[in-house]
């Protein structure tokens, strides 16, 4: 999964498909908007993880950044994790 900030959308890639959506930040809080995503079949793992994984943006998280890690912790506790890395800065 990956998760960049671009143009006032946010983007990525799932698992099986790319996604994108509008975001804002306050403060710490980040919420981003439902998303969309392209729309390949997927079947196995990468299915499994994106199935998972994009529900989860519909809710607010709080960011916190650690150098060249992100964190976004959502209300329940779920914590999504990501490292810093190179990314294209297009979103379909």
């Amino acid at each position: 999964m990956t998760l960049g900030f671009g143009e006032g959308r946010a983007f990525g890639y799932a698992g099986c498909n790319r996604y994108f959506s509008g975001y804002t930040l306050r403060g710490n809080r980040l919420d981003l908007g439902t998303p969309g995503s392209t729309k390949r079949y997927c079947e196995g793992e990468g299915g499994e993880v994106e199935r998972a994984f994009l529900p989860l943006l519909a809710h607010p998280f709080i960011l916190q950044r650690e150098g060249e890690h992100m964190r976004l912790i959502a209300s329940d506790g779920t914590r999504l994790e990501f490292e810093a890395a190179a990314m294209e800065s297009r979103y379909p």
